[in-house]
């Protein structure tokens, strides 16, 4: 999968700058990694992944309010009672994703757009969570759980490496 995240282009267009690489998320990795606890396999991904979303200048800020929607459906998670509701509140994550890319778009069309970046890293884990996919093993992937517990752990990957990379404190307008 791949997709143009500079303004103006949609996902799925493929339209690039000549030279230019569009840039890529692996779903098939996301969603391994999500399914099965492979924890080099997620160091490694969220590192690349983190790396490029501080270069293409995502705001702390944005990803701490992502961050914080799926931080406070955590607690549903674990509790028998509320399960359907957190894996609710997970799947409408994947539209104030949508809604948060096209806000925060770059202002120079040349750009990446960072948020669209972070929704195209999010949104394979996302469903990675709610269906396993049909070839999933049952004892190796867990229950979906384990699934979302693995899936803060790509969050939380992924919010760390952003900032070690030098994630911007605020969104920066120009470069």
């Amino acid at each position: 999968m791949s997709r143009d995240f500079r303004q103006g282009n949609r996902p799925g267009q493929g339209v690039t700058a000549p030279g230019a690489e569009p840039f890529k998320v692996d779903v098939t990795a996301v969603r391994k990694v999500i399914a099965k606890d492979e924890p080099k396999d997620l160091v490694k991904l969220t590192n690349d992944y983190g790396k490029l979303l501080a270069e293409a200048r995502l705001a702390t800020s944005q990803i701490r309010s992502i961050f914080g929607s799926v931080r406070q459906m955590e607690s549903r998670w674990y509790d028998d009672k509320q399960r359907n509701q957190g894996i609710r509140d997970l799947l409408m994550l994947k539209p104030k994703l949508a809604y948060q890319e096209v806000r925060h778009k770059p202002q120079r069309r040349e750009d990446p757009n960072a948020v669209g970046m972070l929704r195209a890293m999010l949104e394979p884990a996302i469903d990675a969570v709610i269906d396993p996919g049909e070839d999933h093993n049952t004892e190796e992937d867990g229950d979906n759980q384990k699934r979302f517990r693995r899936f803060m752990e790509y969050f939380e990957a992924l919010l760390a490496y952003h900032k070690a990379y030098g994630g911007a404190d605020k969104a920066q307008a120009g470069r």
